[in-house]
């Protein structure tokens, strides 16, 4: 629920968006992935010659594909927490209209905190296989790149 600003992209983006770029980040530090990346730059040289690339006017399937993993991913990374806030939108809808004496904007700003948490919580264990898809899914881009290039 609280946003902060970014002052290098100037973009405002929450707090949790940050914990999950730099749990990423670090689990791709800690397996090493950068050196994975400096490698296929390496070897992209060697497999296409500076200005060899040659690029099929097919290039927008290949971007139509990347786009759509994209959105993918991020559907699969939010997910869970959209569930639990929309389920407890709508639990507390409910009870607005059952009891219309208790006020609900009171009440729910805590409950929306505490599912919020412990979904946040159970989410944190899962980070390691989400990343291991994310990293597959960008050594699968990474290599199609390559190949589409030659």
């Amino acid at each position: 629920m609280i946003n902060q600003l970014d002052p290098i992209s100037r973009t405002s983006t929450s707090i949790t968006s940050n914990l999950y770029g730099y749990l990423v980040l670090l689990m791709m530090l800690i397996t090493n992935l950068h050196h994975y990346f400096i490698k296929a730059l390496i070897d992209s040289y060697k497999v296409i010659g500076l200005g060899e690339a040659v690029f099929s006017p097919n290039v927008y399937r290949l971007m139509v594909r990347f786009i759509t993993d994209y959105f993918i991913i991020a559907m699969r990374i939010v997910l869970p927490m959209f569930a639990a806030i929309l389920i407890v939108n709508t639990v507390l809808g409910i009870l607005a209209k059952a009891a219309p004496q208790m006020n609900m904007f009171v009440v729910g700003i805590q409950i929306k905190v505490l599912v919020g948490l412990i979904v946040l919580y159970v989410i944190i264990g899962l980070v390691p296989s989400v990343t291991d898809f994310i990293y597959n899914k960008m050594m699968e881009m990474l290599k199609a790149v390559i190949e589409f290039m030659k």
